[in-house]
């Protein structure tokens, strides 16, 4: 009897205190959730669940710290002469980013030589597919990498011409 009041408060002290933590804290929503639905079902692992929100958030902070590091580093990259007629140029919307891509391989007179994670046969990929067909037409040779797991959704049919 006297086992199951000290589990008992065990349980309790754990949910409480799980549940002031997960309240006060700016942890991520969606990990608040989860993290909410296994206090509630298991608060006897709360003490776990801290730890790992703790490693967490400081793997975050490092990860937030480096990209601030990063961003005040990239002026200067560009300066550097680590090989010659190359720049760095940071894109932040992908509106952008696609006109330029565009626009470079307008202007591409030898080769093109391009790599992406994803392309996919939504009306960017089609038309990007269309202006390097356009291209290889001019006889400019091209080639792409990109990962065939990123990219499981493009059809064979549209590397016909890149053989």
């Amino acid at each position: 009897m006297e086992t199951t009041y000290i589990l008992l408060a065990f349980y309790f002290l754990n949910l409480f205190l799980g549940l002031k933590y997960l309240l006060s804290n700016n942890l991520n929503l969606a990990n608040n959730i989860y993290t909410l639905i296994l206090v509630l079902i298991f608060p006897f692992f709360t003490p776990i669940i801290y730890l790992f929100i703790f490693f967490d958030e400081q793997y975050r902070r490092r990860l937030v710290k480096k990209r601030t590091i990063d961003l005040l580093n990239l002026p200067d990259v560009n300066e550097r002469l680590f090989s010659e007629h190359n720049d760095i140029q940071l894109f932040t919307n992908g509106k952008i980013l696609f006109e330029d891509i565009f626009q470079e391989i307008k202007l591409a007179k030898n080769f093109i030589h391009i790599s992406f994670f994803t392309i996919n046969t939504d009306k960017i990929g089609k038309l990007m597919i269309k202006k390097l067909e356009e291209k290889l037409m001019e006889n400019v040779e091209v080639k792409i990498m990109y990962d065939p797991l990123g990219s499981f959704i493009m059809k064979k049919k549209y590397w016909q011409h890149f053989k």
